[in-house]
C-alpha cells in the first residue's frame, strides 16, 4: 500500500474520531460555552453551542478540502494549472516529465502529513474545549500551549525540509 493511501486512511480515522467526539460532547455542553481561552486557560470568549458546532464542522470541511482534497487533486491537474498552482525553486527541473510524478508525490505526502498533524491539533483543541466547558468554571488544560508550540516547531521543520529538498538539483 502506498504512503499516500495510508495517510488518507489515517486522516479518515482522525476525522471520524473528531466528528464522533463532537457528536458525543454536543448534548452535554452548556448552551453558552467558553470558546476562547487566554494564556493561563481562563475563558475570555463565549458563543452558543450551536455556533460552536457550526464553526467546528466548517473547520473540518475546510481542513479536509485544503489538505486531502488538494493532495488527491494535485497529480490530476493539467500542466498549465500545475505550473500556476505549484511554486517551486527550479520548477522546470522538478516538473520535467521524467521527475513530475516523483515531485508531485513528494508534495502530496507533505500536504497529507501536514493535514494529519493539523487535524490532530484541531481534534485535540476541540476535545479540550469540550472538557473545559464541562467543568465549572471552564478551564482549558494548561499543557495545551506546549502541544501547540511543538506543532508549530514541527511544521517549521517540515516546511524547511521540503524547501531544502526542492532547492537542490539531484
Amino acid at each position: 500500500m502506498k504512503l499516500r493511501h495510508l495517510l488518507v486512511i489515517l486522516y479518515g480515522f482522525g476525522l471520524l474520531y473528531g466528528i464522533a467526539d463532537l457528536a458525543y460532547a454536543y448534548p452535554r455542553l452548556p448552551d453558552l460555552m467558553a470558546s476562547h481561552f487566554n494564556g493561563i486557560g481562563e475563558p475570555d470568549g463565549w458563543m452558543h453551542k450551536g455556533t460552536f458546532l457550526a464553526v467546528a464542522l466548517v473547520g473540518y470541511i475546510v481542513l479536509t478540502g485544503f489538505t486531502v482534497g488538494m493532495a488527491l487533486l494535485l497529480p490530476r491537474l493539467p500542466e498549465g494549472w500545475l505550473r500556476f498552482m505549484v511554486s517551486l525553486p527550479r520548477r522546470d527541473y522538478w516538473l520535467a516529465p521524467e521527475r513530475r510524478a516523483g515531485t508531485l508525490e513528494k508534495i502530496c505526502h507533505f500536504m497529507l502529513i501536514v493535514g494529519c498533524a493539523t487535524l490532530g491539533l484541531f481534534v485535540l483543541t476541540l476535545h479540550l474545549a469540550f472538557r473545559a466547558n464541562l467543568t465549572t468554571p471552564p478551564q482549558m488544560a494548561s499543557w495545551f500551549l506546549y502541544v501547540a508550540e511543538v506543532y508549530m516547531v514541527l511544521m517549521l521543520w517540515a516546511a524547511a525540509r521540503l524547501v531544502w529538498h526542492f532547492s537542490r538539483a539531484e
